[in-house]
This record gives structure tokens, sequence and C-alpha cells, in this order.
């Protein structure tokens, strides 16, 4: 019966040791090969990151602001956007973050209008040919123009008669992204940075927790009428020149839970159980054995 004790109690710490989350399975970025003798700041292995630029289509909003020396010139720039932009509108309850901030919304549910600190919730919609209407500018168009190309566009529009050498700063507006699963604050969250890496987008999100899959990472996105499906190793140092280190507008982030969370929570309590059944009906045994 003694060898019986000592299988269970082996069993039962190899169970335990299968619900340890290691850390192989956490470290972010980990080189292909073990390193020596690296130094402090030194550089090891470099990648470059993929081409991308955010390009503006029909249904986007931008910010448009305009910088000149005379301020008073750009009066009828500022009016029209306050007058007559684009208000963003937050459907979603939960949704109601900008660069992780909780936005106060009106009580229709959207962004509260006025000279406030989210005034850059304010902006003109792409129509369904991809141009904004501009005061004295008319219709530009700006589809498939990356920021910059949009901003350079829209000064030399300016410079034609306007402004003496106008700065333009465009922004977009409605740059969102969804992250869901195994994740600290699971949502929907905008942002004003075109180019937002996905490390960016689940630090908005809270980051991983201890039970979040970090080598099968579920990218949604979509292209052409179509949603794509992508995992990427973020454990795996070669994710810096993956083309999903940057998010998409629109982009959905799916983290899936290690197998160490379902047998943590359901498994252990079921083998813990059976182990105890199992011990009681030994030592009930082992009694009747030594009675006769």
């Amino acid at each position: 019966m003694n060898w019986i004790s000592k299988g269970g109690v082996c069993f039962l710490f190899m169970l335990l040791f299968s619900a340890c989350v290691t850390k192989r399975k956490v470290t972010l970025l980990q080189p292909d090969h073990e390193l020596e003798n690296v130094k402090s700041g030194e550089v090891y292995s470099t990648y470059k990151l993929p081409d991308y630029d955010l390009r503006l289509k029909q249904g986007d909003i931008i910010s448009i602001r305009v910088g000149s020396i005379d301020q008073s010139d750009l009066d009828f720039i500022y009016k029209y956007a306050y007058e007559m932009g684009e208000y963003l509108y937050l459907k979603d309850p939960s949704s109601n973050r900008v660069n992780n901030q909780q936005v106060p919304l009106t009580p229709n549910g959207g962004i509260i209008k006025g000279p406030t600190q989210y005034d850059k919730a304010l902006g003109f919609k792409l129509s369904e040919n991809g141009s904004v209407e501009l005061p004295k500018l008319g219709k530009v168009g700006l589809d498939g123009m990356t920021i910059t190309e949009a901003e350079k566009l829209i000064e030399d529009k300016l410079k034609d008669g306007y402004l003496d050498n106008p700065i333009v700063r465009v922004q977009i507006l409605n740059f969102r992204f969804t992250v869901v699963g195994e994740i600290k604050s699971p949502g929907v969250y905008t942002t004003y940075k075109p180019k937002t890496t996905l490390f960016e987008a689940l630090s908005f999100a809270g980051n991983f927790d201890e039970f979040s899959d970090r080598k099968e990472v579920k990218i949604v996105r979509k292209r052409n009428g179509a949603s794509e499906v992508a995992y990427v190793n973020m454990l795996d140092e070669n994710f810096l020149a993956s083309n999903y280190y940057y998010i998409h507008p629109g982009d959905v982030v799916v983290i899936a839970p290690l197998k160490a969370k379902a047998f943590r929570n359901y498994g252990l309590k079921d083998i813990s159980t059976t182990f105890q059944l199992l011990t009681a009906a030994v030592s009930i045994v082992a009694l009747i054995k030594s009675l006769n």
C-alpha cells in the first residue's frame, strides 16, 4: 500500500506542475537562440519594420488643423469645423474610450460638444468619393492618401491665394480597434496615432494577464470586403518584422487563454476530489486487511 501512496503523491505533484505557467510562455520577443555574454546596451540583432502607412478612405473622420502667422486668417477653417464638422458617436457604452481614457458623452451617446479637451473628436468625414468639403477650397479629394500626403495637398491649396506658409496637421479620429479574450480590460479603443503597434494596442487594454496565450494571438482584419484571420507569435523576436506589427483600423485582436487556466480552475478541483476519494478507499482497504 505504501507504493500506492507514494505513486499518488508523485502523480499529484506532476499535475500541479502542469498547472504552472512557465517563463517561456510569458516572455515576449524571445531570440532564436540563447544569448551569451550580452552587454547592456549592445545591439545583437536588427529587424526591418514592415512598410505601412495608413491611407484615408471613405467614411474616415479626420481633424484638420491649420497654423499660420496671422491666426485670424484661420477663423474660416475653425468656425466651419466647429459648426459643420462631424461628431463621433460611440454606440457601445463600453467603447467610450479615447487613448484609454473615459470620454464624457451626451445623453444621445455623442461626445460632448463645445470647447473642451475632447475637441479632437470633431472633424470632417470623407464622402463616398473620398473627399472632404472645406470652406473656400471646395471639395478636396483625399481617398487613398497617407496623412502626410493629405497635409501637403491642403497646404498647397491654402497657399494658392489664401495663406502664406500655412502648416496643416491632419489626424484620423475614427481609428478604432477591438481587444477581446484573455486580457485585463477588453473593449473597443480609439487611437490618434496612424502607426499604432500591436504592443501599444494591448497596453490600452491593460496588457496580458498570467494566462494569456502570447504564442497564438489572433488578428481579424477586414480587407477588400472579406475578413482575414492570422495568428502571430509574440513570444518570437521575429514578430518585429511581421506584417501584423502595426494594427489597422477595425482590427479585432483575440487573446486565447492558456490550457493551464482551465486546468487550474476546473481540473485541479476534480483531481483533488478524486484523490481524496482514492486515499479514503485505500485507507479503508488497509484498515479491513489489518483487522483480518
